[in-house]
């Protein structure tokens, strides 16, 4: 039997696997994500200690999700803007058994002398 096809990457293996292992890390130290949405509270210590790692692993998936992005965004033809149509409002919940629902929203960039150079990901949660 074949092994199945690696995944295309253009960001090096070596920086995915690194943010990988600092991800483990992270897990072990402080447990995996609903792990600490079930916990609700934590004291400030330990709070800006998650904080400071959390924002450090952030960064590096920021840097390698930036060099993923920017080899397909020579090959995407330009497109219309779309019209703008109304906000549909939704009451947003949270259950920590499924991880998946969660809301999730990051900057990719600061904003730069330009304006707001912002890319967003988010669940449908």
């Amino acid at each position: 039997m074949s092994a199945p096809p690696s995944p295309q990457r253009f960001a090096p293996l070596a920086l995915w696997r690194e943010a990988s292992r600092l991800l483990v890390t992270l897990f072990n130290l402080f447990g995996e994500p609903q792990v600490l949405a079930f916990r609700h509270n934590v004291v400030g210590r330990d709070y800006k200690l998650i904080l400071n790692w959390l924002r450090t692993v952030e960064a590096l998936f920021r840097q390698l999700l930036l060099i993923e992005a920017s080899h397909y965004a020579h090959e995407q033809a330009p497109t219309k803007p779309r019209a703008k149509r109304p906000r549909e409002h939704r009451e947003m919940t949270f259950t920590d058994e499924n991880p998946d629902a969660w809301r999730v929203t990051f900057r990719v960039l600061d904003r730069g002398p330009s304006g707001p150079h912002v890319v967003r990901r988010q669940n449908a949660g």
